[in-house]
């Protein structure tokens, strides 16, 4: 991992929290957020009434023997997050300079998004990338697994806070690349003059 993002007095401060959605996310894998599919696993969800077709190993027999009505049990499917992190590396975010002495916006924005990428890939889920450099946009489609990780902080590293940024234009064409219900967290000074 890149020494400069992640050290190891940041990992320890860091390690023991967790990234949660609080509203439904898609995803290809099982995993800890709450998925828009009712499945059969292990986390009862609710009733609903017997459909013809229904597996019969799901109703509510202590139901039935209550009410004289067919409940079929649903259960909550649990899936993986897909993250994308949008990451402003505009000229803005250099204040104030690192040649003063002070720690600038970019420089904790560039941390923050390291910490939350180490996080999400802890975890089992995916993150990804993007941001705009030199006029051009930067994008690492959001995956999971170390390797991954490796890959977002070489690139967060390369960044260098320089040019114009145009917020809606990046956030949009990060959304556009996040195909499924996932999150995106957006780490900028909105400042774009």
């Amino acid at each position: 991992m890149s020494a400069s993002l992640l050290q190891p007095a940041v990992i320890a401060a860091i390690d023991d929290l967790e990234v949660v959605a609080r509203h439904i996310v898609e995803g290809l894998r099982t995993g800890e957020h709450r998925s828009p599919f009712h499945g059969f696993s292990a986390e009862f969800s609710q009733y609903r009434p017997y459909r013809p077709g229904d597996d019969l190993k799901y109703l509510d027999w202590k139901v039935l023997a209550r009410t004289d009505r067919l409940y079929t049990r649903q259960f909550r499917e649990t899936t993986n997050l897909s993250a994308m992190l949008v990451l402003d590396a505009s000229a803005s975010m250099a204040y104030p300079d690192d040649a003063a002495g002070a720690v600038s916006k970019f420089t904790y924005a560039r941390l923050i998004a390291a910490a939350l990428a180490y996080l999400l890939v802890q975890q089992g889920d995916a993150v990804g990338l993007m941001t705009m450099a030199n006029g051009q946009f930067v994008y690492v489609p959001p995956r999971g697994g170390r390797m991954h990780l490796r890959r977002v902080l070489a690139e967060l590293s390369k960044l260098r806070p320089d040019g114009v940024l145009t917020p809606q234009t990046v956030i949009a064409r990060a959304a556009e690349l996040l195909r499924r219900r996932g999150v995106m967290l957006v780490l900028s000074d909105f400042y774009d003059a």
